[in-house]
């Protein structure tokens, strides 16, 4: 269980990092709106704290076996790396660089959390 934990962990912490710190890079650009940025900040809380939960549910009650945790674990990678996914999907990225580390950190993020969730499956089932 401690890899799963392990492999849901560092991706949760990597998605806070990238809300919480890298997304407030977009805060000081004079061409952005008043009003994006307003979308931006709530999209930086929002993504911090789902994080947050993440990480307490890895830590307290997925930790314990709790079968509920896997499935509260499960939804949070949906709509936290599907999110990602999904607005890359309808409007990519404006620099080559910028687009090339989004789709790196958040394949190999995906590719951790879904892995410690197949791991723990059977734990929680």
């Amino acid at each position: 269980m401690r890899l799963a934990i392990v492999l849901i962990g560092l991706p949760l912490i990597m998605y806070i990092f990238t809300h919480g710190y890298y997304m407030g890079w977009h805060l000081p650009d004079p061409a952005w709106l008043q009003h994006a940025k307003n979308h931006l900040v709530r999209a930086m809380f929002g993504g911090v704290g789902l994080g947050l939960v993440g990480l307490i549910i890895t830590f307290i009650p997925f930790r314990k076996g709790e079968r509920w945790a896997w499935w509260a674990l499960f939804v949070i990678g949906f709509f936290g790396f599907g999110g990602f996914w999904f607005s890359y999907y309808i409007a990519e990225f404006t620099l080559e660089s910028e687009r090339q580390k989004a789709v790196i950190v958040n394949a190999l993020s995906l590719v951790l959390y879904s892995s410690g969730l197949a791991i723990a499956w059977r734990r929680c089932s």
